[in-house]
């Protein structure tokens, strides 16, 4: 049967105290009426039975109230009926009908309407009439209509009353945790959306001091995974012309992927607008959303995030469920601030990496410099040792190059020099690194080549440069060079940088002296 004073969860006073508190009363009471009736000492056995069993009832209901407040639900039932029972035993040893402690029963239907449900108070009200009038015939007889009529008016009035003001504060009562309950709910999911913006701030905070892209995007995919929690993430890029998207990093369950990506994603539907909008979308049905290509097959909701710096758009964070409406806007909102300082780390990555090859590259020729190149060749030759790798070194010098200055001028110079590296950059293999030694000398290293392959390469380079002509978009229009090239092998002519250096250099000394545009090896 309902009851919800009766449950742990109560706004309102618990009744246990105050029944106990009221048995007590009772108790005495019937004690002091022992004392005093005249009429008490022709039943006081009875009476003394009658109370040793009230007050062993009293005291198993406290301690069941005390130490196992579980049970308390059906002890209040059984001690409600005892109270019947108990009241009428009494009623019929101190008068019967003229008994006083009828008295009692009202307090029994109080209780049990407020503590109980309306029904159950009226099926108490119903028990307590019959029982009353069976257990005292004398109440037809010897007792006015009148003064019977309020006795058994006053159990239904109590239980009637009593139990629908129970019933309105328990409705209002019940009203009011449900809203306690909402309100905690949207207190506690405050907290968390605040610990979770705190945390998502702290971490991209961090982001900025990342000047590494790939590191950059395997931390963002980190903060998604063990914060924002979601089942799919992918980093999309924009293309330098804006033109596409390429797929940076995704994570997949839990498993961050940074290999094997979508190279091509083109920037139109839902993936263009938010692009072109700069403003995040949820899909709640990524079915009904037309104009939208899941990553992964089962996909029904989703999230984009543009990722905006300085302005510009630079890409998107794509999140993705297996589940519709996944995606709450506490989860758009923490996503946009972590993708703002995606945004701005990825910006500083580029700006960096922009930076350092203004210091590593010549400004001229747009291929590495001195400095660029005495760093490489001393890690090359590390991992050459580790591994027992061949090196080779390639030197090339323009011959008659102050001759072209003075005739043409330093202009003309210049272009020479642009053409020749970029012939030797054409001309050279990805893995092999060209750089500007000084003045009109280059230098290539060459990792895992050996000699009879260095001096093939250095040959096609000086064909390659014998056969170009140079600026020819210029007033200039034929200039035409060739080169002097040596070449020198790692371990078999030399273990130092210094060593190899100074062989390459001899090597193409060597070449200029046997009458240039040739390839001479040491």
């Amino acid at each position: 049967m309902p009851c919800l004073n009766g449950s742990i969860r109560s706004l309102f006073p618990r009744l246990e105290s105050i029944y106990v508190a009221s048995r007590a009363a009772t108790a005495v009471a019937v004690i002091t009426w022992m004392i005093t009736a005249p009429e008490a000492a022709l039943v006081v056995s009875e009476l003394t039975f009658g109370m040793i069993v009230f007050v062993v009832h009293l005291i198993a209901f406290y301690l069941i109230w005390r130490y196992r407040p579980t049970f308390i639900q059906d002890v209040f039932t059984y001690s409600l009926i005892f109270d019947v029972i108990f009241v009428t035993y009494l009623i019929n040893y101190t008068g019967g009908a003229h008994s006083s402690f009828y008295l009692l029963y009202y307090l029994n239907i109080m209780f049990s309407a407020y503590y109980f449900s309306l029904n159950f108070s009226l099926g108490i009200s119903t028990a307590v009439t019959t029982i009353y009038l069976i257990s005292n015939p004398g109440l037809i007889t010897d007792i006015p209509i009148t003064d019977l009529a309020l006795r058994i008016g006053f159990v239904w009035f109590f239980s009637i009353t009593v139990g629908l003001v129970s019933r309105h504060i328990k409705q209002s009562e019940a009203k009011l945790l449900n809203l306690l309950d909402s309100l905690n709910e949207s207190t506690t999911e405050l907290e968390r959306s605040q610990t979770r913006v705190e945390t998502i701030y702290e971490a991209s905070r961090l982001l900025g001091e990342i000047l590494d892209d790939r590191d950059i995007t395997a931390d963002v995919l980190e903060i998604v995974d063990s914060i924002l929690g979601f089942e799919l993430c992918s980093i999309q890029i924009c293309s330098p012309d804006q033109a596409y998207l390429y797929e940076r990093g995704r994570l997949v369950d839990n498993v961050k992927i940074l290999e094997g990506l979508r190279e091509i994603i083109p920037m139109d539907g839902v993936i263009g607008q938010v692009i072109a909008g700069r403003k995040p979308r949820r899909l709640l049905d990524v079915e009904h959303s037309e104009g939208y290509l899941p990553t992964i097959e089962d996909a029904r909701s989703a999230l984009l995030i543009p990722m905006i710096s300085h302005g510009r758009v630079t890409g998107i964070i794509l999140a993705e469920s297996t589940k519709i409406n996944y995606f709450s806007e506490t989860d758009e909102k923490v996503s946009s601030i972590l993708a703002a300082s995606a945004a701005m780390a990825y910006e500083n990555s580029r700006l960096h990496a922009e930076l350092e090859k203004m210091v590593i590259v010549d400004e001229l020729t747009r291929v590495y410099n001195y400095r660029y190149f005495t760093e490489r060749l001393n890690d090359e030759i590390r991992r050459a040792s580790r591994y027992k790798h061949p090196l080779s070194l390639i030197m090339v010098d323009i011959d008659w190059f102050k001759h072209t200055n003075d005739t043409h001028g330093h202009e003309a110079g210049n272009i020479v020099l642009r053409g020749v590296a970029d012939v030797i950059s054409r001309t050279i293999r990805d893995t092999d690194i060209v750089a500007r030694y000084g003045g009109e000398e280059f230098v290539v290293i060459l990792p895992q080549t050996v000699q009879a392959d260095a001096q093939f390469i250095a040959e096609r380079i000086r064909e390659q440069v014998e056969q170009t002509t140079f600026g020819e978009n210029t007033r200039y229009r034929a200039l035409n060079c060739t080169v002097s090239v040596g070449t020198t092998t790692y371990p078999d002519n030399g273990h130092s940088e210094e060593q190899l250096v100074q062989l390459v250099d001899q090597a193409m000394y060597l070449a200029k002296g046997q009458g240039k545009n040739a390839v001479v090896a040491v």
